[in-house]
């Protein structure tokens, strides 16, 4: 019923065969398989999109408006040291611009904190921009060296303490964004992919703007006395909003 696309970085798909169209044929081609309700794109970098992608998340087909769209960092002395190109500005470029053109988009980003020489003022300028921009879904890590990597040569390191006091803060940051962004969903009717039962049991699921295992998910109130599908899709109105999670009630199964 759901089919999640994941790579190092989904766009780049077909372009390594200099085809920058390949990535909208593979969506048509997966678009017609039968059963098949959503199509998710994860890891996707913030750069222009190649040729037709952006429509088709905005089609209101299968491909769903959801976005995963990893930053990391914004601060251009940490992206350097990170190799990343894009600056704050072309993020926030390609992010409005998506916005502008796919109604109902959710993006989900990553960031890291604690990059080796990482300063209070290059932190707090993550900080800013996470809640300016206003992500649905934020993952956050705390920074640490992989063997092997130019990274774990760079120095100085951030105290370990620091870094777990910037990892809270900027979960907490996120917290009160997503809580917001969830208030939108109040009163909106929309398809919940029913996925079991929680440790209350009560009946879980997920919209197309919760990704499995990373989003939170929603509680359906009101589900029929049958026996569960799962794997099914209901319609349900949402009616609470938590910092990550959604009630809502059963209005079709």
């Amino acid at each position: 019923r759901e089919l999640n696309l994941v790579a190092q970085d989904v766009t780049s798909y077909g372009l390594d065969r200099d085809d920058p169209g390949a990535l909208a044929r593979l969506l048509d081609r997966l678009s017609d398989l039968e059963g098949l309700r959503w199509i998710r794109l994860l890891y996707a970098y913030p750069r222009p999109f190649p040729p037709g992608v952006v429509e088709r998340l905005g089609a209101g087909g299968k491909v769903i408006p959801y976005l995963d769209m990893p930053i990391q960092h914004i601060h251009p002395r940490i992206l350097r040291a990170m190799g990343r190109r894009a600056t704050a500005d072309e993020v926030r470029a390609v992010i409005d611009d998506l916005r502008a053109r796919v109604p109902g988009l959710v993006l989900r980003t990553t960031a890291i904190v604690g990059f080796p020489g990482e300063t209070d003022e290059e932190f707090e300028a993550l900080v800013r921009f996470v809640e300016d921009v206003g992500f649905h879904h934020l993952g956050a890590f705390a920074y640490s060296p992989e063997e092997g990597t130019p990274a774990e040569r760079l120095r100085p390191r951030v105290k370990r303490a620091v870094v777990e006091a910037r990892l809270e803060r900027l979960l907490e940051a996120q917290a009160g964004v997503s809580r917001a962004r969830n208030r939108e969903f109040l009163g909106r009717e929309l398809e919940v992919l029913v996925e079991g039962f929680d440790e209350e049991g009560r009946v879980v699921g997920r919209t197309y703007g919760q990704a499995p295992e990373v989003d939170g998910f929603t509680v359906l109130e009101g589900y029929p006395d049958e026996v569960v599908e799962i794997g099914g899709f209901v319609r349900a109105r949402i009616t609470s909003a938590g910092d990550y999670d959604l009630a809502a009630r059963v209005v079709e199964a």
